[in-house]
């Protein structure tokens, strides 16, 4: 048993595993992760959970120009220890970046999606694959591929298959969480160069 005031074996690795995950990779480096062949070529539960985490922590940067906080302060926002994060789930990171104006409502749904997704992918009792009936009626909802292609901002303009539209709207989704915009803070959608792109008519 830990004396007063020191801490235990345990709580010291918990604390250490929560800096870990405080450590947030560099954002290029994430965009490699995912748009290498390799990552592209990884099993489905790895592409959802990979795909997914990116878009998580580009949302996070998104929020976080809003808050008069320096790094440590921001990390801590959405990573403590005993779920005791004030915004520690990706549910609560898209509410408030909806709140926040980051994107407007049809983003807002795109990125629950990918959400619940990546949570059916983590939490099945069985193995689920992009050619599962219900995870393809849920990529089929994805709004972003269709639009970036109608938009003709896509090379290719041919139909994507479940896993091709996944992989998509989360790579855009990053992009767009990830810019910068100009250095123009806090990041709000309206006034992003990706709006016209973005908008839905």
């Amino acid at each position: 048993m830990a004396s007063k005031g020191k801490l235990s074996e345990y709580d010291v690795a918990v604390g250490a595993l929560y800096k870990i995950t405080r450590n947030r990779r560099n954002p290029d480096e994430l965009w490699r992760d995912i748009c290498t062949p390799l990552a592209q070529h990884a099993t489905d539960q790895n592409i959802a959970l990979v795909f997914s985490s990116a878009v998580e922590q580009s949302l996070e940067a998104a929020i976080s120009t809003h808050f008069v906080l320096d790094d440590d302060g921001c990390a801590r926002m959405f990573n403590l220890p005993n779920d005791m994060a004030p915004i520690g789930t990706f549910a609560a990171k898209i509410s408030l970046g909806y709140a926040l104006g980051i994107y407007e409502q049809h983003i807002r749904d795109e990125l629950k999606l990918i959400n619940a997704i990546r949570n059916a992918f983590a939490h099945a009792t069985s193995e689920v694959d992009f050619t599962n009936d219900k995870i393809e009626a849920a990529c089929a909802c994805l709004w972003l591929p269709t639009k970036l292609k109608d938009a003709g901002k896509l090379d290719r303009q041919e139909d994507w298959d479940t896993k091709e539209r996944y992989m998509t709207s989360a790579k855009f989704l990053f992009l767009y969480l990830d810019d910068p915009d100009r250095g123009i803070k806090p990041k709000r959608f309206a006034t992003s160069h990706f709006y016209d792109v973005l908008r839905k008519p």
